[in-house]
């Protein structure tokens, strides 16, 4: 039977009512962001980037109506290319960095032919003053004008572009934007986003040295095909961001014989993904968080190196910001350090080894690689995929190790060089020493006089020598190494091959790791060698450690594969080798490691035989009956606090049987 009309009305009424107060709640719930004045006027371009002779659309909001738009080549400010009479008015953007602004189209803006590839503006008045639309115009021939391209590092300009709220900093911040749009204006700058502090003193520098460029965008390098028009491409000041296909261009490249100068620091730390034609920036920056784990893992947008990517930055660009970090963060207090001044890096400069140059240009954030000190000079240590052939000619110390300066070559005449510091262009004003090195690495780079040095790697995944000084670092950890480094040092007296070696003493446990996988390959069979000199040691038999230890690390679940246990009380080894459940399943008879130094091997087979050997001592072996074991890192212990005096470990290395 249908409702009486009264009781229906009574119905909708109560249900409107409802629907009215819920509504309510869910505003106190989630209030919509109040207008901000400052992102209700600015201007954005439909492209990050336009070829000579097409159209541009601007979008641009703005309380000044009419007004006067002039456009300029940003190399040559004063010089007004194109102006138009405008009508526009304020718009809001607050709380759309996401979804982009949705301005309308206030003018087109028809590229002629005749204006050079370069970055440009589009500047305007507003309230707040004048206001920019930045864009890049490309050459519609690539190629043509200039044998060098500079890669305008817009993907890391969206990525801290705060317009309308938000932006994806801070990285450990859950109130982080996961995605932006490109449909907004650039907050920094007044519109310029991050072009003025990098972008126009190495402009700046290539006018004073009459060298012939052209631009193109990170998007732009989504095209496999465009850096092949060019000899050399440049990147400056901080590019951080990258897509998989802007990489696999760069890598191509280079592989067919491209070189790359980077002239910046921080670069290629996250992976990013450009999506909606390159109108929408992603970068989740962890891998629990981006839907695309466990889907395609190859474009999780996370660091680099991290799972489930495991494809180190440095495998390209020859060093990282891991192996680097922050550096004269305070004040200027250090500059480069010259470690081979013979090298054609610094050619002409007149530095000698030991020299500082570059104070200005030494930060704020820097890569490193992880290299040992040798005689020869300072030599990569491979094990975080940094090419062995990768020539460092300078470092500086940081929070973790020490950035480098360097180059690499390849086969196909392709070669890198990686300066590795953000602010290399604010050096290149006033120090002779960073101009001279700019101008030997374009001038090499464009004669194409490349001469490929391979270093052979012989198996070998680390070798630790550890005669590199730590001084100036913020960190005492060893550059390479993670975990707690308790009472260790660097001596004279654990040292075997150099000046120093490392102590390990008593008290605060020492438990340090080392990946020898950094792109997930693990390791079988493994041959560990090392150094250990145990004089100084003393204790009780229940302050048996474990020394050194072979493991795998996925995630945060580790695995043990093999150990080195030594017995303080009789200065005597063992090893240990376990199944794949995680339990010891035999050990070796204890070894004495007698006065003096002593060599230690140990090699490892999943399945087959392992054995350990001191010094010209007969092999302890032991079947390893366990299929499918793997190693991907080394661990590095002492960790009894009944531990009396020191122990000398040197010279440790980890490589394929």
């Amino acid at each position: 039977m249908p409702p009486k009309p009264l009781f229906s009305a009574f119905l909708v009424a109560t249900l409107a009512l409802a629907v009215e107060a819920y509504g309510k709640r869910r505003a106190v719930q989630h209030p919509r962001p109040l207008t901000n004045p400052l992102y209700t006027e600015g201007g954005y371009a439909s492209l990050a980037s336009v070829p000579q002779g097409s159209a541009l659309e601007l979008h641009i909001a703005t309380s000044v109506s009419p007004f006067e738009l002039e456009v300029v080549n940003l190399a040559r400010p004063d010089a007004v290319l194109h102006t138009q009479t405008l009508s526009s008015s304020p718009r809001d953007c607050t709380g759309l960095s996401e979804a982009g602004c949705r301005w309308p189209v206030t003018t087109v803006l028809n590229v002629p032919r005749n204006w050079p590839s370069g970055f440009y503006a589009a500047r305007f008045p507003t309230a707040f003053g004048t206001r920019n639309v930045f864009f890049i115009v490309r050459e519609d021939a690539p190629g043509s004008t200039a044998r060098m391209v500079i890669i305008a590092t817009t993907n890391t300009y969206q990525a801290y572009n705060s317009f309308g709220g938000r932006s994806t900093y801070p990285s450990n911040s859950p109130q982080r934007a996961h995605s932006v749009s490109f449909e907004r204006p650039y907050h920094d700058n007044r519109g310029l986003g991050r072009y003025p502090k990098w972008g126009h003193p190495f402009e700046e520098f290539l006018a004073r040295e009459n060298r012939a460029y052209e631009v193109i965008t990170d998007s732009d390098v989504e095209d496999p095909q465009i850096l092949r028009s060019y000899d050399v491409a440049v990147i400056v000041g901080h590019s951080e961001y990258w897509t998989l296909a802007g990489r696999q261009s760069l890598e191509s490249f280079v592989d067919g014989g491209g070189r790359v100068a980077i002239f910046g620091g921080n670069t290629m730390w996250w992976q990013a993904r450009l999506e909606e034609n390159a109108r929408r920036f992603t970068v989740y920056k962890s891998a629990a968080l981006d839907p695309e784990t466990g889907r395609n893992n190859a474009i999780v947008t996370t660091n680099w190196f991290m799972e489930p990517v495991l494809r180190p930055e440095n495998l390209i660009i020859g060093s990282s910001f891991r192996h680097g970090g922050f550096t004269n963060r305070v004040e200027k207090t250090y500059g480069y350090t010259v470690t081979d001044a013979g090298h054609w890096l610094l050619a002409k400069t007149g530095t000698q080894n030991g020299q500082q140059f570059g104070a200005e240009a030494a930060g704020l954030e820097v890569d490193g690689a992880l290299y040992n000190c040798t005689q020869n000079g300072l030599e990569p240590d491979g094990s975080d995929g940094t090419p062995l052939n990768f020539e460092i000619v300078a470092t500086v110390p940081a929070a973790e190790g020490h950035g480098t300066i360097g180059v690499y070559t390849t086969p196909s005449g392709g070669a890198v060089f990686n300066a590795g510091t953000q602010d290399w262009a604010l050096g290149l004003d006033s120090d002779a020493v960073v101009q001279q090195i700019t101008r030997n690495v374009l001038d090499r780079f464009l004669s194409g006089l490349q001469a490929y040095e391979p270093v052979a790697a012989n198996g070998v995944r680390m070798r630790e020598l550890f005669n590199c000084p730590l001084e100036g670092t913020e960190d005492k950890l060893v550059p390479g190494w993670r975990g707690e480094e308790g009472e260790l040092a660097f001596s004279a007296r654990c040292a075997i091959e150099g000046p120093t070696g490392l102590e390990l003493t008593g008290g605060p446990r020492i438990r340090l790791s080392r990946n020898v996988a950094p792109t997930g390959n693990a390791m079988n069979p493994v041959v560990t060698r090392f150094s250990v000199n145990a004089d100084g040691i003393g204790g009780p038999a229940s302050a048996l450690f474990d020394l050194v230890t072979l493991q795998s690390r996925a995630s945060a679940v580790v695995t043990r594969a093999a150990r080195l246990e030594l017995d303080p009380s009789t200065r005597s080894v063992r090893l240990a080798l376990f199944n794949a459940g995680g339990t010891v399943q035999a050990r070796t008879s204890y070894v004495a490691l007698g006065a003096g130094w002593q060599p230690v091997e140990i090699v490892w087979r999943s399945p087959g035989t392992a054995t350990l050997r001191i010094g010209n001592g007969p092999p302890q072996s032991l079947q390893n009956p366990t299929a499918g074991q793997s190693v991907t890192e080394v661990l590095l212990a002492y960790d009894q606090p009944a531990l009396t005096g020191h122990l000398c470990v040197d010279a440790l290395s980890l490589g394929l049987q």
